[in-house]
């Protein structure tokens, strides 16, 4: 799904930089024109006057095949690479078809060449989803907070969770919410919004906001703009899962200082079962790094670090993510150290992945 990337009304300057594409463009269904040359990038933002300030575009949020890897049996997959469609008609087509097989679709991403940035969908299978069944629908935006909640809990209560909002190249005025149910789950989803004032965020109010949404079961979808009003929307799942949020302050800022610092907070935070959700900047002009544990995960999170992987190819990018997987890692994003260099970050035995930008791949 090649679109123009509106980054699900992530407000802009709250979402940092920490989080970017391996390879251009950001989010899932609305992968991205903006992309930039060497598959790192930034498909930000547009549309919503959000993009999130230091160019994250990054692809997939989710896709990571292990949605529950919380067994002792390895879990395995493997990616798919589809070429990027022009519209919602054809990229609706082609993300039923093989989430009908089992595919989940992860983001458009894109990989610089020598006349420009070379586009591409992703999707993903594992051992824990393959009998899973997707579907996708895309509704169109709505015009203010209220509409888009009365939006969000009726396709809820149908068992869709919410995945990003899209709008082509094409026709940037055709503004969608894309939603994604497995069918096999019958699970259903109830949606809430706390409008926050972006320009007095504290990592106090964050937090205090974050554990309580949490202990009711909401999870935090990210922080979003919509017309004038700024809120962190929150999705509650009919199985009764809880989360616990802790913040912790980059060693770099913005983002962690460099490779080292980058691979030493995420271990010392997934030995405690906590995966990554991106920094905040903060009213003070600081930020804070964001750290989610589901009531469902079982055991350590595992990360992996690549660094030196902003010139792969689309081929080159689905070979990495293919042997990764082999090993139980999957793919989440990319992200940007303080020193500038770009790294490829991939998770094993983490339940429900969920990218602040791109959205889930699995419900």
């Amino acid at each position: 799904m090649n679109s123009t990337q509106l980054t699900r009304r992530s407000a802009a300057l709250l979402l940092l930089a920490s989080l970017a594409a391996c390879g251009g463009s950001d989010d899932s269904d609305e992968g991205s024109g903006n992309g930039n040359g060497n598959g790192n990038g930034n498909g930000n933002g547009n549309g919503n006057g959000n993009g999130n300030g230091n160019g994250n575009g990054n692809g997939n949020g989710n896709g990571n095949g292990n949605g529950n890897g919380n067994t002792t049996t390895p879990i395995t997959g493997q990616y798919r690479l589809e070429s990027p469609s022009a519209s919602f008609t054809a990229a609706l087509a082609t993300a039923n078809q093989l989430g009908a097989m089992g595919y989940a679709f992860i983001s458009t991403l894109g990989a610089g060449t020598a006349t420009g940035v070379s586009m591409g969908d992703f999707y993903v299978t594992d051992t824990t989803h393959a009998k899973s069944r997707l579907d996708y629908v895309a509704d169109a935006e709505t015009s203010n907070l209220a509409g888009f909640l009365a939006q969000l809990n009726q396709r809820g209560a149908q068992g869709y969770l919410y995945k990003s909002t899209a709008a082509f190249m094409a026709s940037q005025k055709d503004v969608r919410n894309i939603y994604v149910r497995d069918s096999t789950l019958g699970r259903t989803y109830t949606y809430e919004a706390v409008e926050s004032d972006m320009n007095a965020a504290t990592a106090k109010l964050i937090g205090d906001q974050l554990a309580s949404q949490g202990a009711r079961g909401f999870r935090w979808l990210g922080p979003m703009i919509l017309g004038s009003q700024s809120f962190n929307l929150y999705c509650k799942d009919s199985v009764s899962t809880t989360y616990e949020y802790t913040l912790s302050t980059p060693s770099g800022g913005y983002s962690e200082s460099n490779a080292a610092e980058l691979k030493k907070s995420l271990d010392a935070m997934g030995a405690q079962g906590r995966m990554t959700r991106g920094a905040l900047a903060l009213s003070t002009g600081t930020a804070v790094a964001v750290w989610e544990k589901s009531s469902a995960q079982q055991g350590a999170i595992q990360y992996l670090v690549e660094s030196g992987i902003g010139n792969d190819t689309l081929a080159q990018m689905k070979s990495r993510m293919d042997a990764n997987a082999a090993k139980s890692f999957f793919y989440f994003s990319g992200m940007v150290t303080a020193d500038g260099a770009m790294h490829n970050i991939s998770v094993a035995n983490a339940n429900r992945l969920l990218h602040p930008l791109a959205g889930a791949a699995f419900p």
